[in-house]
């Protein structure tokens, strides 16, 4: 069996983009980022079912 890279798991996604809102915290109004995750929140929950 030939040994592929496995796929990142959903936390390192998650993780990555909580870093990514967090650094571009001062530089988004909270509302936007408010609207973004409830909009991320959302598919996420359409992801899992």
């Amino acid at each position: 069996v030939i040994e592929s890279r496995p796929m990142p798991p959903l936390i390192v996604n998650v993780e990555s983009l909580k870093s990514a809102i967090s650094r571009e915290w001062e530089v988004y109004p909270k509302e936007d980022i408010r609207r973004a995750c409830a909009s991320f929140r959302a598919a996420s929950s359409l992801h899992h079912g």
